[in-house]
C-alpha cells in the first residue's frame, strides 16, 4: 500500500511539472547578429608537452543578442531552439551551412547570448582561404523555436529570407563542439549536451 501510495505521489509531481514547463508561455526579441572571427584559443596544461603553434586559424563565430520574457513573468524558459544558417561566399559561388543549439535553463528578463561556430577547414573547404575570416564573404541568419514553434528570426545582411528554401549541409557547431567549450561559461546560457 505505501508503494501505491509513494508512486502517486511521485507520478503526481511528475504531472505537475509537466504540466507546468508546458504553462510556459515566451515572447524572444532578437537584438543583434555580430559575425567576426576568433583564433584557435592557445590554452596550457601541466605535464604535458607544449606544442608550438605559431599562426593559430581562425574560426567564424556568429554571436546573437536577445531578450527573453516569459509568463508567468520569471518564469525559467526550460529550452530554446537556435537553428543557424550561414551563407559563405566561395570561388564556385555560396554554401549554406546550418547547425543547431538547443540552450536549456533560460533565466528571463535580462540580456541574453547565443552563439555559434564554423571550423577554419569548413571555411576554407568553402572559399579556398584556410587561415582567415572575411565577414564581408559571410551572412548570418537564425531562426528562435520553442516547443516547436519559430517565435523569433533575423538575419545579419541580406534579402528578407535568404536562408529558406536553400539547399544546405552540416557545419555550424555549438560552443561546446570548439576549441571554446571552456571559455565565456557565465556569457551564454547551458547548452544541451548531445548538440
Amino acid at each position: 500500500m505505501k508503494k501505491l501510495l509513494l508512486s502517486a505521489v511521485i507520478f503526481g509531481f511528475l504531472a505537475a511539472g509537466a504540466a507546468q514547463a508546458q504553462q510556459v508561455q515566451v515572447k524572444v526579441e532578437i537584438k543583434k547578429i555580430e559575425v567576426s572571427s576568433q583564433k584557435t584559443p592557445n590554452f596550457q596544461a601541466g605535464d604535458v608537452s607544449n606544442k608550438n603553434v605559431p599562426k593559430p586559424k581562425e574560426w567564424l563565430e556568429a554571436e546573437v543578442s536577445f531578450g527573453l520574457e516569459s509568463a508567468p513573468r520569471g518564469a525559467v524558459v526550460p529550452e530554446l531552439d537556435f537553428r543557424y544558417y550561414v551563407a559563405v561566399r566561395g570561388s564556385e559561388g555560396a554554401k549554406y551551412l546550418t547547425g543547431d543549439v538547443k540552450h536549456v535553463n533560460l533565466v528571463p528578463d535580462r540580456e541574453l547570448f547565443s552563439v555559434a561556430y564554423v571550423s577554419p577547414a569548413t571555411i576554407g573547404k568553402i572559399t579556398g582561404e584556410y587561415n582567415r575570416v572575411s565577414a564581408n564573404d559571410i551572412l548570418v541568419a537564425v531562426e528562435v523555436s520553442y516547443q516547436g514553434r519559430i517565435v523569433a528570426e533575423s538575419s545579419s545582411g541580406g534579402p528578407d529570407g535568404w536562408w529558406r528554401g536553400q539547399a544546405t549541409e552540416p557545419g555550424v557547431l555549438a560552443k561546446n563542439k570548439t576549441p571554446f567549450a571552456l571559455l565565456w561559461l557565465d556569457r551564454y546560457p547551458d547548452v544541451e549536451e548531445g548538440r
